[in-house]
Parts: C-alpha cells; structure tokens; sequence
C-alpha cells in the first residue's frame, strides 16, 4: 500500500505561523499523554484485581487441604501449572433448564470429552486432544467468578458469550440503529432458556463499550469459564489498519478511538494481537469469533481539511481474520513448547496442532462491504441470520424419509453445531445480498435513468456479500448451543370436517404462540373402544424448514384425511406440533368420529338416477361438496354423460353446462385430497370433459386442472388405475385431438359427393311437388294436398318427399 492511495497525500500542510504549529502540536501530545495515563490507570486497577483473584485461590486452596486433611470433602486441587487441571465444577448450566438424555457428539479426536462425573478432565503436555489454559491461569475451580458460581461436573457442555456492538463514534460515522436493534435481540435469543441455551451469567451484551470497558469485560472471561466450555464472540464496529512501522497491523474502533495520528490510534484502539492475546488467554476449548467490521469501503475523512495520515487506511487488512487466527495458534504453540521443555519432552515429539477455533468475517475485507439495506426491516443481514441460526435455522434437519419430511439428525440433536451454523449464516447472508442486489437493481430500471445521479446508480450496481470462514481443520465441528425446546403447548383437538364410507377428513388449530414458529404436524388414531389403546399414525403432514416458513412464508396444513378406513366405523384422533427442536405433547384424543354406512352410499347411487339432466347432477354436487360419497357418485354419472355426449348418444347441453362440470370436478379434487377413489372419478370426469368440448373450458379451469392432475400422479403413483386415468385426463387437457386434414382428392371427392347429394335432393323436391299438388278448396278457402296416384287428400304435407 503506497501514500499515494490516500487522497491529498502529497499535498503541503499549511500553517499560519510557527506559534499556531506549536499550540497544535502541545495539544495533540497532551491528550495522548492523558489518554496514556487512563489506560495506566486501569491497566494497574486490572493487575490488582487479578492479584487479590489469586491470593484468595491460594487461601481457598489451603483450606481445601486442611479439609481433605482432616478426613473432609473438598476438591482435588493442584499447585502446580503444568499439572493436568479439574474440570471446572458447573452448578448451572443450560441442562438445568432443558434437560436431554442425548449426549454430545462430535467426530473430531481432539475434542473428545470426558464425561464421567466425577471425572478430572487430565491434559497431557503430547496429546492435542485438550487445548491448554495459559501458564499463569489461576485454577478455575478456585477463582473469585464474577460469571459463574462454583459448582459440580455435570459432564455438560456450557456456552457462554459476548457480544460487542459499536454505532456511535465520535470521529467516525455512525452505524444505522438497526445493528444495535439486532445485537440486542441476539443477546436476547442467546440467554433465552428455550433458544440459545447460552448461560445468562456468562452471556454479556456491550453497546458502545469504550476500550477499557470491552477489555475489562473480556478479562472476565479468562477466569470465569472452564475449559469444558465453549466461547462466542461477535464484534460489530469500524476497523482500520496502519501500513507503516512500528504498529502495523489492523485496528478495531471503539466509540472514543481517535484517528487523525498513529499515536493516537494506537492508544485509543484494539491492536489484532491485543485482541488475539485477550482471546487466548479465555480457556475455554472451543470458540467462535464473528467480526463484522467492514460497513464502508472507507470510514476516515477524504476531504482536503480532515485528511488523515498516509500511514492509516480506512479499512482493515484483507487477511485480517487469517492472521487473527495464525496469532491464536502461535500463542498455543508457545504454551505447547513451554511445557514441554517444563516436562523434558523433545519438541519435534509434539503433534500437528489443529486449533479448535473459527473465526467468520461478515464480507470479503478488501472488495465487500456488509449490506445496509431497508434499515426496519432487511438491516444487519449479518446479526439477523445468527438470530435466526439459533432459533432453530442452523438446526441440523438430518435428511428427507420417503414423504419428504425432515427427520431429526440423532448425531447432533439437541445441540447447534458451529458448522452447521456458520454454513447457515453464509449462505444465507450471501442470499439476502443476491435477493437486495436484485431490488435495487429494479428500482434503478423503474427510474428515467437519465434523471439518476451518477453516484447512486454505482451505489446499486453490484451488491455482494459473502461472509468468509477461516478455520485450521476442514472437519472442525463442536457444539455451540442448544436446539431450540420443543412446543410446549398442543394443538386443539381434532374436530370432524368431511367423512366418506373409507375416510375421515379431521382439522384443528395451531397451538398458542411459540417462540420458534411450528414446521409441521403429525396425526395418529385408535379405535373408539374401550379395548382399543394403540395409537397408529395417519399420516405426517409435509414438515418445513425454518427458512421456508420464517421466510417464504409456508404455512403448515391443519387438515388430515385417514384413509383406508372400514365403513360405519368410529375412531379417535390426536395430533402435536413440531418445530426446529423436536415434537411437542400429543393434543387431548377428539371425540369419537364415525365413517358413513354402506346403505348410505347405495342410496346416494340411487339419488344419481332420478337425476334428469346433468345440470340437476351438478346442482346436487354443489349442494353436498362436503360428502365424499356424493363427489364419487355424481362424478363417475357425469363422466358417463359426457363419453355418451361425445359418441352422440346422449342429448346436448348448452355451453354452460361444460363449466359447471368441470368446476364439480375441480372442487372435488382439491377437497378430497387424500381419497384415491374421488380422485380418480374425478379425474375421469375431467377427461371426458376434454373429450366433449376443450374449447369451452376458461384458462383457469385448464391450470386448475394441471395441478390437480399432477397431483393426482405423484401422490397415487402405487395406484394404477387412479395413475392410468390421470394420464389419460391431463393428455386430452394438454394435447386435445386435433381433426384430420383432408388432402386434395377426397376434398374433391366430398365436394362432389355434396353437389350431387344436392341434385338428388332437388330432383326429389320437383318430383313430390309433381306427385302432390298443393290445391285450395273453394268452399272453405283451405289448402290441401291431392295424392295423383291414388285420389287421396291430406292437409298435411307428405314430409318424407315433400324436402326443403
């Protein structure tokens, strides 16, 4: 990076007069002298703080021996530092409040946990299996916690977290309100029992946090979570970089960082390895680090007046999150070395290490910036899709069964997984970019372009983001948090909407609100007897995913039809609610519910026959359009009506007897979904319809027809004769046959057979009229016909000769 990419870096610096130089100067040298003497301060208020913290370790510890001397509990302590560390005790955690039998899974040999209780969790100076506490650690089981009270080994993971959120600068422009809105809410999702899982006490939000402040905040991490546990960090704010000895490197901004000198900057910001240096130092085993510090493609001032120095760049370094990462695993290396030569192990003994750790950037940190769009509703992409991750979009659904429902992935429930939620959060960010790019882009086309400036036309021409990962191991994965809890509350007990002889059609209501929305449902039934206590399952209605209801707004039925059903039979039904964490409780059994008789259906076949018109069937249809039977009935009679109507053997009906058939037939379909003997009947009807007249059918009807006749393929696929007919159907909807085209000589050919036909039946005419004379009576005035060849007089004419 050259001066040279700043702008007016080779522009002279004016000064009035050497005494106006020399004012400036003593004042930027005493601010940053008392800026040096705060951090000082506190800096020194820290130590103190971390002294008493181990003086107060040191007595407990020699009261905990006195104890075991004295034939008492107490824990198992160690002086030494290299010596392998207790698993911190954990009194709380998020298993207090949700528990769940299913263990943690992993599949990475050095995250491998043991569980046991009572269990010391031993840390072997050649074996990368358990990442270290640094050397001077106080032991956690003794540590004054500020966090976390002391408490026993469960033999469960914990999460805890930070969350940093800087909007308000004083020499850098502000970030919109909506980012502090959505880490608000983040912190909210993650100290949610039922959400996150995270520990309430260990999950901090900080709004504004000066440097001291977000320092402080951080140490308390270093002895206030054990090693078991598993560390989030999130950091939205400003970053810079300085490309010039000695402090280069990139910086993050805080609310009072100063960028007009180095000297400055260097006091009032996080240097990367300050930041590296804090991180490592929290022993927790696994971390998480997001970074989303690139909001503007330049946060320092590019007018001649406010100039910054050529040294700082408005933008931190490309491999920021590389070399954040390559400084952890030095660090670790380091400690890995020291105790080594502590415990007289050669050093090329030592493993390849792979660091536990992911950090995530929220764009590409030289050509993208995070995207700011719609500040109620689409801000903070970035932190909005960690909200949804953990409420349940990261959610491992496992795979598809053969009904293409989501099943639950029993390797990983019920925690989040960081891989899971870091695929999530990329691939959605980069979606929500896509999805805002292509608006604007519409919004630019809808203007008169030669009315946009030029500068907001550039704004909208590209919008990408694409969040990038940076982790030493390709299969690196470890829990991160909870699954959502299931519903707590069930659904309405299913009531009666529709019953044929072979099926009974139940719905019910949504449950009360949750705080992840519901995916899906599942519907069993029993007998209605005493003797009968097994529940069977219906069915299981398609269940979404997270994405598909949150954001494409898909909307669970809350109607099942039970198939396959004996007639006049009573059954119960109860149902429950599934969302991202699991089934909820069954509803309370519905009262009993009863399939037709058969006598019922043979008298709505005897119904059909005094039916005198297809009209009157189509009347009858309308009326009864919740009667499965009646839709069977009346549509096989239709389907008969319109073959014989299309063979001519049946009487005409006018044009809007057509429609009303169809639509009979439509409503049928779309009401009796599950019931594969209406389906077919319907499904025939429509393509003797077809059949009959295509023509007079609106467009509606055909797509109307389509889908259902797509349906009807893929549902009833294992059922040939309802599958044959659907074929059938939706071939005379989409190819109706077309008439044949005559060629050239049988054209001529019926022409001629025409005229001639013509000529016979004119000769014919000249001949009745010759043969029946028509003659008028002289007494009456009347007309009548006088037969030549008999005598005979009628009033009437001879219509079988007589032809017009």
């Amino acid at each position: 990076m050259q001066a040279a990419d700043e702008p007016f870096a080779y522009d002279d610096l004016a000064t009035s007069s050497d005494e106006a130089v020399q004012k400036a100067l003593h004042a930027v040298l005493l601010k940053r002298k008392q800026y040096q003497a705060k951090a000082a301060k506190q800096h020194q208020k820290e130590l103190d703080i971390q002294a008493r913290s181990v003086e107060r370790a040191v007595s407990m510890a020699n009261i905990g021996a006195l104890n075991e001397a004295t034939g008492k509990n107490a824990p198992d302590l160690r002086s030494e530092t290299s010596a392998p560390i207790a698993t911190t005790p954990t009194l709380k955690s998020f298993q207090d409040f949700y528990p769940h039998p299913t263990p943690i899974r992993t599949n990475m040999a050095h995250q491998a946990i043991d569980s046991a209780p009572n269990a010391a969790a031993t840390t072997s100076s050649t074996s990368p299996a358990v990442v270290k506490p640094p050397p001077n650690t106080p032991v956690p089981a003794l540590a004054t916690n500020t966090l976390l009270p002391p408490t026993p080994n469960v033999g469960a993971a914990t999460f805890v977290g930070l969350v940093v959120v800087t909007t308000a600068f004083k020499h850098t422009p502000p970030l919109p309100d909506g980012i502090r809105a959505a880490a608000t809410t983040l912190h909210t999702v993650l100290c949610d029992p039922a959400l996150g899982g995270f520990l309430n006490q260990a999950c901090k939000l900080l709004v504004n946090p000066s440097l001291i402040e977000f320092q402080s905040e951080l140490a308390t991490f270093e002895t206030a979570v054990d090693v078991q546990s598993t560390f989030f960090l999130i950091i939205v704010t400003h970053g810079v970089r300085v490309v010039k000895e000695p402090h280069v490197g990139s910086y993050l901004l805080f609310s009072e960082s100063r960028v007009s000198s180095v000297d400055e900057l260097v006091v009032t910001s996080l240097h990367e390895h300050q930041l590296a240096s804090a991180i490592d130092r929290i022993p927790s085993q696994r971390k998480l680090l997001a970074f989303d510090v690139c909001h503007v493609q330049n946060v320092l001032a590019v007018t001649k007046d406010d100039a910054p120095p050529a040294a700082i760049k408005g933008r931190i370094h490309e491999d920021f999150a590389r070399k954040l990462l390559t400084r952890l695993r030095d660090l670790q290396t380091q400690r890995d070395v020291a105790d080594a030569k502590a415990n007289h192990l050669p050093i090329k003994s030592l493993p390849a290490m792979h660091l536990p750790v992911f950090v995530l950037e929220a764009c590409h940190a030289r050509s993208q910036v995070a995207v700011q769009v719609d500040a109620e509703r689409q801000n903070a992409f970035f932190l909005r899709r960690f909200i949804d991750a953990f409420r349940g979009a990261a959610a491992s659904p496992g795979r598809r069964d053969q009904f293409k429902n989501w099943i639950e992935d029993d390797a990983k429930f019920p925690y989040l997984h960081a891989r899971d939620v870091v695929q999530y959060v990329t691939a959605a960010v980069e979606f929500d970019a896509y999805v805002a790019s292509a608006r604007a882009k519409k919004a630019i086309e809808a203007k008169d372009l030669l009315t946009v400036q030029f500068d907001e036309a550039a704004s909208v021409r590209e919008i990408n983001q694409t969040p990038q990962l940076h982790c030493d191991a390709p299969d690196l994965d470890f829990c991160l948090g909870k699954v959502p809890r299931p519903p707590q509350h069930s659904p309405t007990p299913p009531t009666l909407a529709t019953a044929s002889m072979t099926s009974l059609q139940v719905e019910w209501t949504m449950p009360l609100d949750e705080r992840t929305p519901v995916l899906g449902f599942q519907l069993e039934r029993r007998g209605a007897g005493p003797a009968c206590v097994a529940w069977n399952l219906v069915a299981t209605r398609l269940i979404h995913t997270y994405e598909e209801v949150v954001r494409n707004r898909a909307t669970p039925a809350t109607t099942m039809t039970a198939v396959g059903l004996p007639a006049d039979t009573a059954f119960c039904f109860r149902v429950r609610a599934r969302n991202a964490g699991g089934w909820g409780p069954f509803s309370s059994p519905s009262l009993p519910v009863r399939t037709l008789a058969v006598s019922r259906s043979i008298g709505y076949s005897a119904d059909v026959l005094t039916k005198r018109c297809p009209q009157d069937i189509v009347e009858w249809m309308i009326r009864y359009r919740t009667f499965g039977q009646v839709q069977q009935v009346g549509s096989e009679a239709l389907a008969q009506w319109a073959t014989a109507a299309f063979k001519g053997r049946a009487a005409s009906e006018p044009k809007e007897a057509i429609g009303g058939i169809v639509d009979v037939a439509l409503n049928a379909m779309k009401t009796f979904t599950e019931d594969v003997k209406i389906q077919a009947a319907a499904a025939h009807l429509l393509g003797a319809a077809a059949h009959l007249d295509i023509k007079g059918w609106t467009p509606a009807q055909k797509a109307g027809a389509k889908i259902v006749l797509d349906n009807v393929l893929s549902k009833f696929a294992t059922f040939p004769s309802a599958h044959a007919t659907g074929q059938w159907a939706l071939r005379a909807i989409t190819s109706p046959p077309q008439r044949r085209k005559l060629g050239l000589n049988e054209a001529a050919m019926k022409i001629q057979g025409m005229y001639r036909r013509r000529q016979a039946r004119q000769l014919m005419a000249t001949l009745a009229r010759a043969l029946f004379p028509q003659l008028v009576d002289p007494a009456t005035g009347l007309a009548y016909y006088y037969d030549t060849r008999t005598g005979a007089a009628t009033w009437t004419p001879p219509t079988r000769f007589l032809l017009s």
